[in-house]
């Protein structure tokens, strides 16, 4: 329904059906008739990348999958990803990854996307995003330590590389 003045609206999970353990990341909406909507970007916690056409995800039927995922691997972010775009991925370990998002191919929903970006063992990718010229990164730990990096300082590299360090841990994570 409408929401207005100091409403707090709904909640996802009773706008929109999910599966066990889904979690609503993104809403996508067909384009007006004669426009074209940028691609989404889809990343995974194991820096897999894949783009799509929002009519193929549209056209996708309710329970069906548009990203076949191995086994323990998840979603972690999915956003408007035009080719002049730059894309930032930040993994748990503290390095960042830029690329261009024209690196990554689009492809049908029966595809399992490419290598985003390459892990250390035992990391995972724990957010990703497109770079514009005021994005920053903000990293934390568990000991509650923060760091706010320019996204604009990590350099541009080919997607499957492991990216820059941007936060040096001691005894945190």
């Amino acid at each position: 329904a409408e929401v207005s003045g100091r409403s707090r609206g709904m909640s996802v999970s009773e706008a929109f059906s999910t599966q066990k353990g889904e979690t609503v990341l993104t809403l996508v909406a067909p384009a007006a008739e004669g426009d074209q909507p940028p691609p989404l970007m889809v990343v995974t916690a194991a820096g897999v990348a894949k783009r799509l056409e929002i009519a193929e995800i549209a056209g996708t039927g309710n329970g069906k999958t548009f990203l076949k995922l191995k086994s323990g691997d998840t979603v972690v972010a999915a956003f408007p990803a035009p080719d002049a775009t730059d894309v930032a991925m930040v993994t748990s370990n503290g390095q960042a990854l830029r690329i261009e998002a024209k690196t990554v191919s689009i492809q049908g929903r029966g595809a399992a996307g490419v290598a985003g970006m390459k892990l250390a063992d035992g990391a995972t990718v724990a957010g990703a995003g497109p770079v514009g010229d005021d994005t920053i990164i903000l990293t934390h730990t568990d000991a509650q330590t923060a760091k706010v990096t320019d996204a604009g300082e990590v350099p541009i590299k080919g997607r499957g590389t492991g990216g820059v360090r941007i936060t040096k841990f001691r005894d945190e994570k």
